[in-house]
């Protein structure tokens, strides 16, 4: 009995909220409601995480990036073997992994990888530029680190900003985040694009802006690990529910009671 009892009353507490979202629907709802600016938050975190770990400079500068690390490879072809995992490794994660392990360690374990992976390239970068006779036997190491970076990236911070937009944002203000979150990414895209061709030339060097980008995905690490929401398995109400909180959803009971008496 109790058990029904406590499924009424989430359903009463769905439905007020939601005649709530529907009294005033509007732009500013992402950040007047506590909800929609928790996710808003979220999705921040995995944007800048995802765009901060290196990966527009990784796909716009491969090429460069193998011809400037001297390997016994052909640019070319690293190029074609690198976009080529990528691809075995986002299908892989699309239709095996996610369902299994889910989310939120996925994007953990990927920002992990990625900080370990972009350092390491940016360690053979600093060795060959001040210690070149340390990497004369280390010229697999371009392409070892570039590809396993490809598919860490591709098990957990490829699709966590999408993920977040989809499961976490109610479809009242849904097609508005989208409108925002695809501008901010365009736009940070840009930045760090622009960052890695800044820091590269004025330092005449790769390791600069690839340990920049380690450090920063270490950080984003932090950040994730700690208000990344596991969503395998929820319901976008067991979802929004997480998000408003327990104290929240009563303050939002009790005013929705009073202005009906």
């Amino acid at each position: 009995m109790s058990n029904v009892d406590n499924e009424m009353d989430a359903l009463c507490k769905a439905i007020m909220r939601q005649e709530r979202r529907d009294e005033k629907p509007g732009f500013f709802d992402l950040f007047t409601i506590p909800s929609n600016r928790k996710a808003c938050y979220i999705f921040l975190i995995l944007c800048l995480t995802n765009k901060f770990s290196g990966k527009n400079p990784c796909l716009f500068y491969t090429e460069t990036i193998f011809k400037e690390a001297g390997t016994n490879i052909d640019a070319t072809v690293s190029v074609i073997i690198y976009c080529s995992v990528e691809l075995l490794a986002v299908a892989t994660t699309t239709f095996f992994i996610v369902d299994r392990f889910g989310k939120r360690m996925l994007m953990i374990t990927s920002t992990a990888g990625c900080a370990i992976s972009v350092f390491m390239l940016a360690l053979h970068f600093y060795l060959k530029d001040f210690h070149i006779n340390l990497v004369e036997n280390l010229n697999w190491l371009p392409i070892t680190a570039l590809v396993s970076y490809n598919i860490l990236f591709s098990v957990g911070l490829s699709f966590g900003p999408v993920s977040v937009l989809s499961e976490l944002f109610p479809t009242s203000v849904k097609a508005k985040a989208l409108c925002i979150a695809d501008s901010f990414s365009v736009m940070m895209g840009t930045i760090v694009s622009k960052f890695f061709q800044i820091t590269k030339d004025e330092f005449s060097t790769m390791s600069v802006p690839f340990f920049c980008f380690s450090m920063c995905s270490l950080v984003g690490l932090t950040f994730v690990a700690k208000y990344v929401p596991e969503t395998r398995g929820k319901t976008l109400e067991e979802i929004q529910q997480f998000l408003i909180g327990k104290e929240q959803e009563e303050i939002d009971l009790k005013e929705r009671t009073f202005s009906h008496i």
